[in-house]
Protein backbone atom coordinates (compact mmCIF):
# COMPACT_ATOMS: atom_id res chain seq x y z
CA UNK A 1 0.00 0.00 0.00
CA UNK A 2 1.24 3.44 -0.84
CA UNK A 3 1.62 6.07 1.84
CA UNK A 4 -1.16 8.15 0.30
CA UNK A 5 -3.59 5.21 0.53
CA UNK A 6 -2.67 4.61 4.17
CA UNK A 7 -3.19 8.29 5.03
CA UNK A 8 -6.57 8.40 3.26
CA UNK A 9 -7.70 5.22 4.96
CA UNK A 10 -6.61 6.55 8.35
CA UNK A 11 -8.39 9.88 7.81
CA UNK A 12 -11.54 8.07 6.69
CA UNK A 13 -11.54 5.89 9.80
CA UNK A 14 -10.96 8.90 12.07
CA UNK A 15 -13.76 10.80 10.32
CA UNK A 16 -16.12 7.85 10.73
CA UNK A 17 -15.32 7.60 14.43
CA UNK A 18 -15.75 11.35 14.95
CA UNK A 19 -19.04 11.62 13.02
CA UNK A 20 -20.60 8.32 14.17
CA UNK A 21 -22.10 9.88 17.33
CA UNK A 22 -23.88 12.38 15.07
CA UNK A 23 -24.84 10.06 12.20
CA UNK A 24 -26.49 7.32 14.28
CA UNK A 25 -28.95 9.63 16.11
CA UNK A 26 -29.65 11.48 12.85
CA UNK A 27 -30.51 8.18 11.13
CA UNK A 28 -32.78 7.21 14.03
CA UNK A 29 -34.58 10.55 13.87
CA UNK A 30 -35.05 10.30 10.08
CA UNK A 31 -36.45 6.78 10.41
CA UNK A 32 -38.81 7.88 13.16
CA UNK A 33 -40.03 10.91 11.19
CA UNK A 34 -40.65 8.78 8.08
CA UNK A 35 -42.66 6.26 10.12
CA UNK A 36 -44.74 9.01 11.72
CA UNK A 37 -45.46 10.58 8.32
CA UNK A 38 -46.49 7.20 6.94
CA UNK A 39 -48.84 6.51 9.86
CA UNK A 40 -50.32 10.01 9.58
CA UNK A 41 -50.91 9.53 5.85
CA UNK A 42 -52.58 6.18 6.56
CA UNK A 43 -54.99 7.87 8.98
CA UNK A 44 -56.38 9.98 6.14
CA UNK A 45 -56.16 7.53 3.23
CA UNK A 46 -59.27 5.63 2.14
CA UNK A 47 -58.91 2.19 0.60
CA UNK A 48 -59.66 2.29 -3.12
CA UNK A 49 -61.37 -1.12 -2.95
CA UNK A 50 -63.57 -1.06 0.18
CA UNK A 51 -63.43 2.63 1.15
CA UNK A 52 -62.25 1.96 4.72
CA UNK A 53 -59.66 4.37 6.17
CA UNK A 54 -56.36 2.51 6.51
CA UNK A 55 -55.31 3.72 10.02
CA UNK A 56 -51.92 3.09 11.61
CA UNK A 57 -52.90 -0.55 12.10
CA UNK A 58 -52.55 -1.05 8.33
CA UNK A 59 -48.91 0.01 8.58
CA UNK A 60 -48.34 -2.38 11.51
CA UNK A 61 -49.86 -5.24 9.50
CA UNK A 62 -47.43 -4.58 6.66
CA UNK A 63 -44.52 -4.42 9.12
CA UNK A 64 -45.52 -7.78 10.64
CA UNK A 65 -45.87 -9.37 7.21
CA UNK A 66 -42.43 -8.07 6.22
CA UNK A 67 -40.92 -9.50 9.43
CA UNK A 68 -42.55 -12.88 8.74
CA UNK A 69 -41.20 -12.89 5.18
CA UNK A 70 -37.67 -12.07 6.35
CA UNK A 71 -37.79 -14.73 9.09
CA UNK A 72 -38.94 -17.31 6.54
CA UNK A 73 -36.16 -16.39 4.12
CA UNK A 74 -33.55 -16.57 6.88
CA UNK A 75 -34.90 -19.94 8.02
CA UNK A 76 -34.83 -21.32 4.45
CA UNK A 77 -31.40 -19.87 3.65
CA UNK A 78 -29.37 -19.63 6.87
CA UNK A 79 -26.24 -17.51 6.57
CA UNK A 80 -27.32 -15.80 3.34
CA UNK A 81 -27.72 -12.05 3.12
CA UNK A 82 -30.63 -10.50 1.26
CA UNK A 83 -31.15 -7.10 -0.29
CA UNK A 84 -34.87 -6.50 -0.31
CA UNK A 85 -36.89 -3.74 -1.88
CA UNK A 86 -39.96 -3.31 0.26
CA UNK A 87 -43.05 -2.43 -1.73
CA UNK A 88 -45.83 -3.16 0.77
CA UNK A 89 -46.09 -0.43 3.41
CA UNK A 90 -49.75 -0.79 4.40
CA UNK A 91 -52.42 -3.50 4.23
CA UNK A 92 -56.09 -2.55 4.40
CA UNK A 93 -57.64 -4.09 7.52
CA UNK A 94 -60.98 -4.40 5.75
CA UNK A 95 -60.12 -6.16 2.50
CA UNK A 96 -56.38 -6.90 2.58
CA UNK A 97 -55.47 -4.62 -0.32
CA UNK A 98 -51.75 -3.85 -0.26
CA UNK A 99 -50.37 -0.33 -0.65
CA UNK A 100 -46.98 1.22 -1.30
CA UNK A 101 -46.08 4.51 0.40
CA UNK A 102 -44.75 7.32 -1.79
CA UNK A 103 -42.57 9.58 0.36
CA UNK A 104 -42.62 12.54 -2.01
CA UNK A 105 -46.42 12.64 -2.22
CA UNK A 106 -46.90 11.41 1.37
CA UNK A 107 -49.63 9.15 0.11
CA UNK A 108 -50.28 5.53 -0.80
CA UNK A 109 -50.74 3.81 -4.15
CA UNK A 110 -51.72 0.25 -4.93
CA UNK A 111 -48.74 -2.08 -4.67
CA UNK A 112 -47.39 -3.16 -8.03
CA UNK A 113 -48.92 -6.62 -8.64
CA UNK A 114 -45.76 -7.67 -10.49
CA UNK A 115 -43.68 -7.36 -7.31
CA UNK A 116 -43.50 -10.84 -5.84
CA UNK A 117 -41.63 -9.93 -2.67
CA UNK A 118 -38.60 -12.02 -3.59
CA UNK A 119 -35.07 -10.79 -2.91
CA UNK A 120 -33.64 -8.55 -5.59
CA UNK A 121 -30.14 -9.86 -4.96
CA UNK A 122 -28.76 -12.64 -2.85
CA UNK A 123 -25.28 -13.11 -1.52
CA UNK A 124 -23.61 -15.31 0.95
Amino acid sequence: MRLRDVVLLTLTMIGAIVFLPVLVPAALVCTSVRGRRMRRAAETFGCVVCGMVLTAEAVRWADREDEKQMAELQREHPGDLFRMIRTCHAICPGCGTRYEYLERERSFVLEDPRSDGLPSAQGG
